[in-house]
C-alpha cells in the first residue's frame, strides 16, 4: 500500500496550484460572461422568497460571486486535495496504470465524485437538475472542471512519486514515465 501522508501532502500542494487556476478560471468567467450570469441571477432572484428580495439584489449577487469565487475555489482545492491525495496514496497500488497514469485515473475519480455531488446538490437545492444551466455553459463548465481535475491529479502523482521514491524504487520506478 501506499502511504496515504505523502498522497495528502502531495493533494494538497496540487490544490493549491489548481486552486489558483480554478479560481482564476471562474473570476474571467464572471467577467466575460457578466451579462449570462445578471440575468440567471435575475432568474434566481425571483423565485427566492420576498423576505430574502428585500435585502439582495442582481448587483449584489453578482458582486458575491465575483468576490467569493477565487477564493472558494482556492479552498475548496486545498480540501479536495488533501481528502483525495491521501486516498490516492492509501491505494496507490491499487490504482491502475503506472507512474502519472495513476494521478490522471485519480483526477478522473474526483471529477465523476464531484459531479454527481453537484447534480445530487442540484436537485435537492435548486429545485431540479439542470436548474440555471444556460446554453452551452455546462459543457464549457464540465469541460473545463474535467481539465483542472486531470490536471491535479497529474501534478499530485508527479509530487507523490518525487516524495516517496527518495532513493528507492516505487512499483519498478524512479522517474516520471
Amino acid at each position: 500500500m501506499g502511504k496515504a501522508s505523502t498522497g495528502a501532502k502531495a493533494g494538497l500542494v496540487s490544490g493549491v496550484l489548481t486552486g489558483v487556476i480554478s479560481g482564476s478560471i471562474a473570476y474571467i468567467n464572471l467577467l466575460v460572461f457578466r451579462e449570462s450570469m445578471i440575468a440567471y441571477f435575475e432568474e434566481l432572484l425571483e423565485e427566492l422568497p420576498e423576505e430574502a428580495q428585500a435585502y439582495l439584489s442582481v448587483e449584489t449577487m453578482y458582486s458575491m460571486a465575483l468576490n467569493f469565487s477565487f477564493i472558494g475555489a482556492l479552498i475548496s482545492f486545498i480540501i479536495l486535495g488533501l481528502v483525495f491525495g491521501a486516498l490516492m496514496g492509501w491505494g496507490w497500488d491499487k490504482l491502475p496504470g503506472k507512474g502519472l497514469v495513476k494521478g490522471l485515473v485519480m483526477g478522473l475519480v474526483m471529477f465523476m465524485v464531484l459531479q454527481i455531488l453537484s447534480l445530487v446538490s442540484s436537485s435537492i437545492y435548486m429545485g431540479g437538475i439542470g436548474y440555471g444551466l444556460h446554453g452551452g455553459m455546462w459543457i464549457y463548465n464540465m469541460t473545463s472542471g474535467l481539465l483542472v481535475d486531470i490536471l491535479w491529479g497529474g501534478v499530485a502523482a508527479a509530487l507523490y512519486i518525487k516524495w516517496s521514491t527518495k532513493g528507492k524504487e516505487l512499483q519498478g520506478l524512479t522517474r516520471l514515465n
